[in-house]
């Protein structure tokens, strides 16, 4: 656990600096991008579903002895991806150099766009979605990557090429469908001018409880593509979520992010509403799925770095007091939502985090098979 928590308090320690005194050091920008992308390029046997995704993987590799039946079924260019990595070198830790390259590298265009700090933006994205994007559901990353490029697309007026990247997106992970939310323009300066009344109207559903997830899992359910209905069916039977002290914590500072920042940044891109987009639609997710979190926790993994750009945006513009209060109560609460995903039960895979190259050096494969193996047994009794 003190492992990612130092890395998270040097982001957070770095971006409070520069952030109060408005300076940029490229080379700690430098350093934060190549600390994010060494964590989830050189893993081994750590993180979720990476047992699933190896033997998903090495079925493709020319030495597979078997008929690959009872894999579960992936998306068809996720599919594509495997076939070409496997045929071409039968590694899966270079699957894993290659996803984690292209990620962070998309990671790193997209903050350049927005003009934000990199080492600001890194502690937000590293303490919040992190864990579970970058070294957990490999496809959902992939399909978020592919939509921010939509959305630099799109920035600049290309909205063919802004379909066209988000439509990939979708070929990686079909619940990245919920994401083209973020392209529709009216519904979001909608959302904008309306900022009150929209979070007004999401807390009163949250605070009702009235979820629609389960209706929503239940349509899907019923669809005639199989891929879609099966996995729907599956979420459906572990039952629906109670609200969590946490989770209703997360989504009152999110609400109060959204309604401080928008009324700071009265000006806006539309690069900038295309951030607004994303966070709009997690807000939405969180107080009205939230009786499956499986459902909100997807948009979270779009929403969180346009939500670490925007409040830059609007910090930077503030005297030194308030950038002092806003920016350190932020990270503080980040880092705390980070320790709180380290104290679950369920985070045997992460813990502790072993080296592609400590196992080279030292020949020694870890513990990674049989803490996985424990998070299965432990889910699915959690589920009981």
């Amino acid at each position: 656990m003190s492992f990612y928590l130092v890395i998270a308090f040097v982001l957070s320690i770095a971006a409070l600096v520069q952030v109060v005194w408005r300076k940029r050091i490229l080379s700690l920008g430098a350093l934060a991008v190549l600390a994010l992308w060494a964590l989830a390029a050189l893993r081994y046997r750590t993180g979720y579903d990476w047992l699933v995704y190896q033997a998903f993987f090495d079925q493709y590799a020319p030495d597979y002895i078997g008929d690959g039946s009872g894999m579960v079924p992936m998306e068809p260019l996720y599919v594509l991806l495997n076939i070409v990595v496997a045929k071409m070198t039968g590694s899966f830790q270079v699957l894993l150099v290659v996803i984690a390259t292209f990620n962070i590298w998309v990671l790193y265009r997209f903050v350049k766009l927005a003009r934000a700090d990199l080492v600001f933006c890194c502690a937000f994205y590293f303490c919040l979605v992190y864990l579970p994007l970058q070294m957990g559901v490999f496809r959902q990353s992939l399909a978020v990557s592919m939509f921010m490029i939509g959305m630099m697309y799109a920035s600049r007026g290309r909205n063919n090429m802004a379909m066209f990247c988000s439509v990939i997106g979708v070929g990686f992970q079909y619940s990245s469908v919920i994401y083209f939310f973020v392209y529709w323009r009216k519904g979001v300066r909608f959302v904008m001018r309306r900022p009150v009344l929209f979070v007004g109207v999401v807390l009163l559903f949250y605070a009702l409880g009235i979820g629609v997830a389960s209706l929503a899992l239940e349509a899907l359910s019923k669809l005639s593509l199989s891929f879609i209905s099966e996995k729907a069916a599956i979420y459906a039977s572990t039952g629906a979520f109670e609200r969590s002290p946490g989770a209703i914590a997360y989504l009152l500072v999110n609400c109060g992010i959204f309604l401080w920042v928008n009324k700071r940044l009265p000006e806006r891109s539309r690069f900038q509403e295309l951030l607004f987009g994303a966070i709009i639609l997690q807000i939405a997710f969180q107080g009205l799925l939230f009786d499956f979190p499986i459902f909100w926790n997807r948009a979270q993994y779009l929403a969180v770095l346009p939500q670490a750009i925007l409040l830059y945006q609007a910090v930077s513009m503030q005297p030194i007091v308030v950038r002092t209060v806003v920016a350190s109560t932020s990270l503080a609460f980040v880092v705390s939502a980070l320790v709180y995903q380290l104290v679950n039960p369920l985070i045997e895979p992460y813990i502790p985090y072993y080296s592609y190259l400590e196992y080279k050096f030292t020949g020694d494969i870890g513990d990674g098979l049989g803490r996985t193996l424990e998070y299965y047994r432990r889910f699915e009794a959690h589920l009981q």
